[in-house]
């Protein structure tokens, strides 16, 4: 108690000296005082399930009250949406973080406060509108992630609060806000009447007929057919019709490639594009791609080329992504946005084309139907170079055995005999 009555010097505090107290067997706290740089003298209490643990947090919460004097100081009657949106998200958008992960993070987190692009149902259980204090007791939180499984599944649920855990409660927890994790030593049962895992099948492929009349489908479709300006709403019509072309235009990439959705997104046009001998390329660089090594894919489809070298024309001159931000080219187009759109669109064909195989497949579909269609003129070990894998993993999910009808043709011919036109000239 001596060090809490101390006096303390602007940029100092209590909380290395300050008594370590125990609340039971496995959870301990420190009350500590610090003074800001601005002369603010300020009080903050951290807990832990040990006494060491307790200690270092009271040190770090401390020293960072004094290294940044300006940050909000969360108090449990601020709204979580701005802890959120302040704190948690660029946390979950740290480039220290795989691209993966980070759209998985942003993805979980959208979940937890209601964010969720299913029309069927609705998230009343979520941590949307609710101050701190108020979400961060066990019976919501709880109601929340049941909420979460019932209607996505167990696995996402359980990723769901391990970024809540790690990202909203523990960041919570450092800045002050609470005083412990409300989840602590306390289970939750997601399983039981958890949403049944809906498992995507691995290696189907589009049927030689079907994927020409996507790809045709796609090169006919006008993004701004049907779309109205919003009455109200954040997006203009711009950018919905931006974001319909995005979709469009990075559904022949990748129906033309194979390219992962994560790999199609980061193009840009003086880096990973290039026109030799009247072909395209994609040039995939090894630091955008999953995999170590990079690799050239060419466009056989001069239909799909000539489409993407259209786009070009319609971009400003500056504009450095091939798929960017609808708003803004020279921005990297934003994961989940991406995903979303491309979601909708395999939706809307599916319903236009009669094909059910794309209410339920997305990206994968064109390795495995580019490898089905080639296989016949193409050896294993190109088409596992082509697509970014090991001959193992290219056989074993990305060959559909039972369309036999996509194993007799290369792409040229393919197209020749199940298009109406040909180009015949080179790029």
């Amino acid at each position: 108690m001596q060090t809490e009555r101390m006096s303390l010097e602007p940029g100092q505090h209590s909380a290395k000296t300050a008594t370590v107290k125990q609340i039971s067997d496995t959870l301990w706290y420190v009350r500590w005082t610090a003074r800001l740089p601005t002369g603010e003298r300020i009080k903050g209490r951290n807990q832990a399930k040990t006494r060491q643990l307790a200690r270092r947090r009271a040190v770090e919460a401390a020293e960072a009250r004094i290294k940044n004097p300006h940050a909000v100081e969360w108090k449990p009657s601020h709204k979580l949406a701005d802890f959120v949106k302040a704190v948690s998200t660029p946390q979950i958008e740290s480039p220290r973080l795989a691209e993966a992960s980070r759209a998985a993070y942003a993805r979980d987190l959208g979940l937890l406060m209601g964010i969720c692009n299913s029309d069927d149902h609705k998230h009343s259980a979520s941590l949307k509108g609710l101050m701190i204090g108020s979400a961060m007791r066990f019976r919501t939180l709880e109601n929340c992630l049941l909420e979460i499984s019932h209607l996505h599944g167990y696995e996402t649920a359980r990723g769901v609060k391990v970024v809540l855990g790690k990202y909203v409660i523990g960041q919570l927890v450092r800045s002050g806000a609470i005083d412990h994790n409300p989840l602590a030593e306390i289970q939750i049962d997601l399983k039981t009447g958890a949403k049944p895992f809906d498992k995507r099948p691995t290696g189907k492929a589009l049927a030689t007929e079907d994927y020409f009349r996507v790809v045709n489908h796609l090169l006919a479709l006008k993004p701004e057919a049907g779309v109205a300006g919003p009455k109200r709403g954040r997006w203009s019509k711009d950018v919905i019709v931006g974001r319909r072309r995005n979709a469009i235009d990075l559904t022949l990439l990748q129906a033309a490639t194979g390219l992962r959705i994560g790999e199609a997104r980061q193009l840009e046009w003086d880096r990973h594009i290039e026109v030799r001998g009247g072909v395209l390329y994609v040039l995939v660089t090894p630091e955008i791609t999953k995999t170590p090594k990079g690799r050239e894919i060419p466009i056989a489809d001069l239909l799909v080329a000539k489409h993407l070298l259209a786009r070009r024309e319609l971009l400003p001159a500056s504009a450095r992504y091939v798929i960017g931000a609808p708003s803004d080219p020279d921005k990297k187009w934003d994961s989940r946005n991406a995903r979303e759109m491309v979601a909708d669109l395999y939706k809307e064909m599916s319903a236009a084309l009669n094909i059910e195989l794309m209410k339920v497949l997305r990206s994968h579909l064109w390795r495995a139907t580019l490898n089905t269609l080639t296989e016949d003129r193409l050896s294993v070990g190109k088409r596992s170079a082509m697509f970014g894998h090991s001959k193992e993993v290219n056989v074993a999910h990305y060959t559909d055995v039972e369309d036999v009808s996509g194993m007799v043709r290369i792409m040229s011919e393919l197209r020749a005999e199940h298009a109406e036109s040909t180009p015949k000239s080179t790029l």
